[in-house]
């Protein structure tokens, strides 16, 4: 007798589970079958016409057999500049991660300062007219 298992045996259940797992992501996920479907899409004609992508039309050149005509898109990553300075007087009042790509200007609406004769006194944002202009807006 053979203490290994038998392999056609072994192979068999292997075959129903993978063809069982198949199976069910099918049906749970089945694959998506038009662009429609997609929870989000992008049209080759739509692309923004930036430096860091180029598209490649179809030239009718068939004989260029080469892998670059496989090529659609290429996509760079863009060159990212730093944020300018706010002006001075809104510079002690933005909010932690303003420079930030992923970041949003916030400004706090009050803060703690000394006064003259050493007693704290709350400054609110809207106190001084520069900081409440009408071309600054910090919830934009």
């Amino acid at each position: 007798m053979s203490s290994q298992p038998n392999t056609q045996t072994v192979r068999e259940r292997l075959t129903k589970l993978f063809e069982f797992l198949k199976a069910y992501t099918d049906l749970h996920y089945p694959p998506v079958r038009y662009i429609a479907q997609q929870p989000r899409s992008l049209w080759l004609k739509d692309l923004p016409s930036h430096p860091s992508v180029e598209l490649f039309r179809d030239k009718g050149n068939s004989d260029d057999d080469t892998e670059e005509s496989d090529i659609v898109v290429c996509l760079k990553r863009p060159s990212i500049t730093q944020c300018p300075s706010p002006p001075a007087a809104l510079t002690e009042w933005l909010k932690q991660g303003w420079p930030e790509l992923s970041g949003k200007v916030e400004v706090h609406q009050t803060r703690n300062v000394v006064g003259k004769d050493g007693q704290t006194l709350i400054e609110r944002f809207e106190a001084d007219a520069r900081r409440s202009a009408p071309d600054f807006h910090p919830h934009r």
